[in-house]
């Protein structure tokens, strides 16, 4: 099952391709969310093997991307509103994550910089950017990798 064949969002669409393609290849889709009240995909399976139990779905971001090779989850919430990753939102959906073992990333998704301009003051540290358009590039919110290694 292709997850990107059911979504409406282009930009959640750009996420589950381009997205993966780029910065997590061999990462699985376990969760896609277009903010409707049913997910439009969801391997419950695959989310209970995390650890994760979906209780309230709108605590979820719109994607959860699971990386086996790197041990990490991708949490991608598509910005909007209601969707960009602030910090209350992170933390209600690391709660949801609590018994997950594996690395969060939590990831917020814009169309283009331009876009991302006025939301710029509302994103918390140690939380990524990704744009559609630089598919290939993330700007981490953080100054403890700056001196680092490359990679996430």
């Amino acid at each position: 099952m292709r997850a990107a064949e059911r979504v409406r969002d282009p930009l959640i669409n750009s996420i589950l391709v381009a997205f993966r393609r780029f910065l997590i290849p061999t990462g699985r889709v376990l969760w896609v969310s277009e903010g409707d009240s049913e997910p439009t995909y969801a391997s419950r399976t695959g989310l209970a093997r995390l650890g994760i139990r979906i209780l309230q779905p709108h605590s979820l971001p719109n994607v959860v991307i699971f990386d086996p090779k790197r041990d990490f989850v991708a949490l991608v919430d598509k910005a909007d509103r209601p969707g960009i990753m602030t910090l209350k939102h992170r933390e209600a959906v690391t709660e949801a994550f609590h018994m997950c073992e594996f690395r969060l990333i939590s990831v917020t998704a814009f169309t283009n910089r331009l876009e991302c301009r006025d939301s710029q003051l509302e994103i918390p540290w140690e939380t990524f950017v990704w744009f559609a358009e630089e598919p290939n590039h993330l700007v981490y919110f953080d100054g403890g990798r700056l001196f680092g290694p490359r990679g996430i």
